[in-house]
């Protein structure tokens, strides 16, 4: 599977509601800041011809989790093909760490 290169594209972000016309998958994602521990990703169906994106999927994650997801999918995406048997990635709280 090889990977494209990603494109910074400025433009209105909104939420979807279920009848969103420019599809049903997300084709691009948005990490929004929220407060000083935490961010949203904003899975979002962008479309060019309107120069718009709609959020179809929000998570809110620590931003340490940023670095644990940018590494996962960095090896899935090194691979020829995903594989079917994909591991849960989880991040153990500093508490947990015991």
């Amino acid at each position: 599977m090889s990977s494209g290169k990603s494109v910074s594209i400025d433009c209105p972000v909104e939420f979807s509601d279920s009848t969103t016309p420019f599809g049903q998958f997300a084709n691009s994602v948005k990490v929004t800041p929220e407060g000083a521990h935490e961010c949203f990703l904003d899975f979002c169906v962008y479309s060019s011809s309107e120069n718009q994106a709609q959020i179809v999927s929000r998570v809110r994650v620590h931003r340490s989790f940023l670095g644990v997801l940018h590494a996962r999918l960095e090896t899935e995406l090194s691979l020829e093909e995903l594989s079917s048997d994909s591991h849960l990635v989880f991040l153990k709280s500093p508490k947990d760490a015991n």
